[in-house]
């Protein structure tokens, strides 16, 4: 890239613009250094920074399971960890220069596509952009997303290059490496396909020129997902394009009770089971691979559209609308801004710049481009193939931010079209689109039906936090906190575990027993359970509880071993040797099967007559 000349505006107002980006994003992770979700990391960031942590304490850097998320993201992290060690404060500070570069970049593609007034207004609202700020101290791939899907954009805003060969190979890689992040884009490449050999505008008028053209980009888009995909055939023995997630995250957008946005899916603990593999494979009676279980996942939404199809279809209209309203809609509180901004972060208390706002003004931008003589199609085609393929899914505000750059550009369009049309006196012109956005507020704020968001699993993570630096108090505080804006049954059971360890057995007995009100299927629970009826002396109600829980899950091995030693100090020898045998069949601790293998022998012992 040639080193771009800047005339004296844009020294006093861009550079100027970069350094309090900069300076912004250091702030927030400044001050939100040490509070518990930075330092202890949950969901998503957990699983990219325990992969990351994996491959370097390994050296595996192939893995033996197909990529369930992402894969750019932890290869990031890898290789910060491999130079700088174990420092998200490294990681966050790389992000907070990701992010700053991002506006340079959308700076430049604003200013090709319309002129250098637009540039400055989109270059001030990705500055000031709420989210923007917010997620370049989070430790998730989100800024390195809109900083590739940026530079994607500036190199299809570079129009005086689309006869070059080369450059559409740049776009393909880009494109490829877009997809890795975040693999919703694949739908846009078609598109594009079909519009380079169909247009006259932007494409030479020789076929042969464009099968050149969409040859350089598709070889580019190839040399960067197929590594990944012959990596997950390795590994596996089944193609998986890029990720195996396709199908729950599919699923959990597309059946009779979804919301249209992230909902945690009934029925099994998506926790230990995110992709759905082991619960697909109770159902079905079978051990199924990640391939075979994203395949489930995608014929129950296919089978929920075929007995519903106007629910679908309503369904993905309500999903279009939330993609475009105010709300984050986060899978988590602890990922939410709004709880920052009360607990952690005073700059993001600050009057910053809404996703509310950008929106409005992008539709409201787009509706003027329609009949705006220099509009770029590819750009509104690659803001609506990206949009579409998201409501294909379910809406989060974090999986809508990769395409943000060209959101914010039509936005800063549409800013700079109204102060020009107010100043001419051109009223009329934005008479329709005024009336469009204004029926757009009243159904996104008055008529959607919005799933309804508290903080209960944000305290539900701090309560777990104390509980594991043995904060007991203050960890029974927060769950009670968590309990009052939602009573879920795992937040009484970590309640119960928390008050067990204060030996407040009473109280964790009461926990447990508001817990199975709640949901009596759960084999922890009563696990937790026999252990604190152990503890009392009560081995009946103990064997009960242990009892319950071989009978949700049969092959939980601890539950062995807890009944054998309940045998073993009742005397009972025969009834202990047989459940601590049970346990060794079942086992892969071996450092806990030597200690079991101990007692057997001295159960021998007793059983001879021997002290």
């Amino acid at each position: 890239m040639k080193i771009k000349n800047y005339d004296v505006d844009e020294k006093k107002i861009l550079f100027p613009l970069l350094g309090v980006a900069f300076l912004l994003r250091l702030i927030f992770i400044i001050e939100t250094t040490g509070t518990p979700f930075v330092s202890n990391l949950f969901s998503d960031s957990r699983i990219y920074m325990d992969y990351a942590s994996r491959m370097v304490d390994s050296g595996d850097w192939i893995g033996n399971e197909p990529f369930f998320m992402a894969p750019v993201y932890p290869y990031m992290l890898a290789l910060l960890k491999l130079i700088f060690g174990d420092s998200t404060y490294i990681v966050r500070l790389l992000q907070v220069l990701i992010s700053t570069i991002s506006i340079l970049f959308i700076y430049w593609s604003a200013k090709n596509y319309f002129n250098k007034n637009v540039a400055f207004i989109a270059a001030a609202i990705a500055t000031f952009y709420d989210s923007y700020i917010f997620y370049s101290g989070i430790i998730f791939s989100e800024t390195l997303q809109i900083f590739v899907f940026a530079v994607l954009i500036y190199k299809f805003s570079e129009k005086n290059k689309f006869s070059d060969k080369f450059h559409w190979l740049k776009i393909g890689l880009l494109f490829g490496l877009a997809a890795l992040l975040r693999a919703n884009i694949l739908l846009f490449y078609p598109v594009l396909m079909l519009y380079i050999f169909t247009s006259k505008k932007e494409f030479s008028k020789y076929s042969i020129k464009k099968v050149q053209l969409a040859s350089f980009l598709s070889i580019g888009v190839v040399l960067i997902i197929l590594p990944v995909t012959i990596r997950n055939v390795a590994v596996l023995g089944e193609t998986v394009l890029i990720t195996s997630n396709g199908g729950i995250n599919f699923y959990i957008g597309n059946n009779a009770e979804a919301p249209g946005v992230f909902v945690t899916p009934k029925n099994f603990d998506f926790s230990s089971d995110m992709s759905g593999k082991y619960y697909a494979s109770k159902l079905l009676g079978r051990t199924v691979t990640a391939s075979e279980a994203s395949a489930y996942w995608y014929d129950k939404s296919l089978d929920y559209l075929k007995k519903d199809p106007m629910g679908f279809v309503s369904l993905f209209g309500k999903k279009l609308m939330l993609f475009f309203d105010s709300e984050e809609f986060p899978q988590s509180s602890i990922l939410d801004m709004d709880f920052y901004s009360k607990n952690y972060s005073k700059l993001l208390n600050l009057p910053l710049i809404p996703y509310s706002i950008i929106v409005i003004s992008f539709i409201f931008g787009f509706l003027l481009l329609i009949n705006y003589p220099k509009r770029d199609n590819i750009l509104l085609l690659l803001i609506l193939t990206y949009i579409i393929s998201s409501a294909l899914f379910f809406v989060n505000g974090r999986f809508r931010l990769g395409i943000t750059p060209a959101i914010i550009i039509i936005s800063a369009f549409s800013i700079n079209q109204i102060f020009e049309i107010v100043k001419l006196k051109q009223l009329k012109k934005i008479q329709a689109p005024l009336i469009v956005v204004g029926i757009f507020v009243v159904v996104s704020y008055f008529l959607i039906n919005k799933p309804k968001y508290t903080d209960y699993d944000a305290y539900l993570q701090l309560g777990d936090i104390a509980q594991t630096q043995e904060n007991y108090d203050q960890a029974v505080y927060y769950y009670n906190r968590s309990i009052v804006l939602d009573d879920r049954y795992l937040t009484f059971i970590n309640l119960g575990n928390t008050f067990a360890k204060k030996r407040d057995y009473k109280n964790a007995l009461s926990a447990f027993a508001e817990a199975e009100k709640r949901n009596d299927k759960d084999y922890l629970l009563f696990f937790n359970r026999g252990i604190v009826y152990s503890q009392v002396g009560d081995y009946n109600k103990a064997l009960e509880s242990y009892e319950k829980a071989l009978e949700l899950k049969p092959e939980f091995s601890p539950v062995f071993r807890n009944i054998g030693i309940i045998y073993f100090v009742s005397e009972k020898y025969e009834d202990a040797k047989y459940y601590f045998n049970k346990f060794l069949q079942v086992s892969k601790d071996e450092q806990t099967n030597a200690l079991v293998r101990q007692d057997l022998q001295t159960i021998e012992k007793r059983l001879n007559g021997e002290n």
